[in-house]
């Protein structure tokens, strides 16, 4: 029996991985046979290595490798061993048997064409299926997945032509929610998958043996590293920045978008998640098909899977009629779920089986509806942690992280402030936006932006109210004063200048938001970035109501 490493958590096992290689690598990179998400993690973290009947762990981390307590730097491993990498326990146990397919998430081919990036930010992993015949005519021969469906067979029509007593279209492989899944295609001998008759689609792992006719095939997978190409341009749809970060990034995302997998974005509040979401389905082969958008943030918990499934008329009380539910509304396009690590628990159940099975229950129904929709998901949120503590299933996350998309903050592209700047002033104020000097721009750019691009919009419709249609100078930039940033101009100011300075600015900048707006309280509110009950009490105040 072949060993394997357990990995465990919390007490208790999540998943093996078994050591058929001769070596296994364990890390954060998506190089690695197994990922682990934790910032502490190295890119490779350590190897076990293979040597006849030994086991041998190395370790390749700039923080060390505890193996059974101590640290070691290169050690023999035995049954029982323990390797310790808060959070997580990893044994080296007997194998006995093949891992479950519950548990061995990281058995799973992940067919991306795009997988992760480096922390550099320009370089792409890319990991393929490859299909390689082991034993048969054309012995030794290969193909590389790269198409959405790949029909093999002896037919010249066919994607991959193989020679030998093989039928005319033997069987396909179809790529679908970011996996392998293989549909034969009525030969009289049939094919079989690990010795066993194929019936029905079968999804396939990596070192799966594929008998068709005389020939047996084997599933593998090919990573190699691909350098990332800036775009030439500053815009990618709703997207700015002329910084190389931003280039990189919008070159990734065009490559992501073609393929028809997955896509998880990671980001701060105010980067712009839901415009990078937008640009990926705008570039892939769905553009034509609707764009549905979903906060699983804001949606009240006892709604979230009427709102998300669907339901039939009467399934609650309030359900007078049918209801679609976004995953249905955005078949043949894209559905964006933004801040998914707010999704309850019981909800992502019900999302895995969906992205699974490719079928949606709504409530109150009795079948199942088959749905056709590219999913893109986001958060703001630490999803290392919220795995650690188990506010969000592992098994989710491994079905979503296949394209992985990081979205720089604004503090990482401060060159990118002039350009948000003019646009931002400009998109927002009709007619002549107001300039901004260049003290004004050298306070913009030393900013840290907490809130990001959002962040920068607000401090600006602000300081054009305050500036009267004048230059937008230091003194008219007010910042959030609760952010702590001794950087602020204000925060430099004592509490006296600040009151004198700012009485006198907030009833011209509230008397120029109602002229902008016509008089309608609700939008000058709005664009004063303040709720309409708080403009009330400062209008009574300066008896301006």
């Amino acid at each position: 029996m072949i060993p394997m490493l357990e990995f465990r958590r919390g007490g208790r096992p999540r998943f093996q991985v078994r050591l058929s290689r001769s070596e296994t690598r364990v890390g954060r990179g998506a190089r690695c046979d197994v990922t682990l998400p934790e910032d502490h993690v190295s890119r490779v973290h350590f190897l076990v290595r293979r040597r006849a009947e030994r086991l041998e762990l190395l370790d390749r981390s700039r923080n060390g490798t505890v193996l059974n307590g101590d640290p070691i730097d290169q050690a023999e491993m035995r049954i029982g061993d323990v390797i310790r990498l808060p959070p997580w326990e990893i044994g080296l146990v007997a194998g006995n048997g093949n891992p479950t397919p519950e548990t061995a998430v990281r058995d799973l081919l992940n067919p991306a064409p795009v997988v992760s990036t480096t922390h550099e930010g320009d370089r792409l992993l890319v990991r393929a299926g490859v299909l390689r015949v082991c034993d048969g005519p054309a012995e030794g021969e290969q193909y590389v997945i790269r198409k959405p469906e790949v029909r093999v067979g002896s037919d010249p029509t066919c994607d991959w032509v193989l020679t030998g007593d093989v039928a005319p279209l033997h069987f396909r492989v179809r790529v679908e929610d970011g996996r392998y899944r293989l549909y034969d295609s009525g030969a009289p001998e049939g094919t079989r998958v690990d010795g066993q008759p194929v019936r029905d689609p079968i999804e396939l792992r990596e070192g799966v043996q594929v008998v068709a006719g005389d020939t047996t095939l084997e599933l593998l997978a090919r990573t190699h590293e691909d350098r990332v190409r800036p775009q030439q341009g500053d815009r990618l749809g709703d997207l700015l920045g002329g910084s190389r970060v931003m280039r990189e990034l919008f070159q990734l995302i065009r490559r992501v978008a073609a393929a028809e997998v997955p896509v998880l974005i990671l980001g701060e509040s105010g980067t712009g998640k839901e415009l990078v979401a937008r640009a990926v389905h705008d570039h892939s082969p769905r553009a034509g098909g609707p764009f549905v958008p979903v906060n699983c943030g804001a949606l009240p918990g006892d709604l979230v899977e009427s709102e998300l499934f669907g339901h039939v008329k009467g399934a609650f009380t309030g359900a007078t009629g049918h209801r679609a539910g976004a995953f249905r509304e955005a078949g043949g396009g894209t559905l964006f779920l933004d801040e998914i690590g707010d999704l309850a628990p019981a909800a992502q159940v019900r999302f895995l089986r969906v992205l699974e099975t490719g079928r949606v229950r709504p409530v109150g129904a009795d079948r199942e509806v088959p749905v056709d929709v590219r999913v893109v998901a986001a958060t703001h949120r630490d999803l290392a942690t919220e795995l650690a503590e188990g506010r969000f299933r592992e098994d989710l996350f491994f079905r979503l992280n296949v394209g992985l998309i990081r979205v720089p903050p604004l503090r990482a592209r401060r060159e990118d402030v002039p350009l948000l700047a003019d646009h931002l002033l400009t998109a927002s104020i009709p007619g002549s936006p107001p300039a901004i000097d260049a003290a004004a721009m050298a306070v913009l750019r030393e900013q840290s932006w907490r809130g990001n691009v959002r962040a920068l919009r607000n401090v600006l419709l602000r300081a054009a109210l305050l500036c009267d249609g004048g230059c937008i100078q230091p003194a008219h930039l007010q910042f959030d004063l609760t952010a702590g940033n001794s950087s602020d101009p204000l925060m430099a100011m004592d509490s006296q200048e600040i009151a004198g300075s700012l009485e006198g600015a907030e009833r011209r900048a509230i008397q120029n938001a109602l002229d902008a707006c016509g008089g309608n309280k609700m939008a000058a509110a709005k664009v004063l970035g303040i709720a309409k009950s708080t403009l009330h009490v400062k209008l009574n105040r300066y008896g301006m109501g």
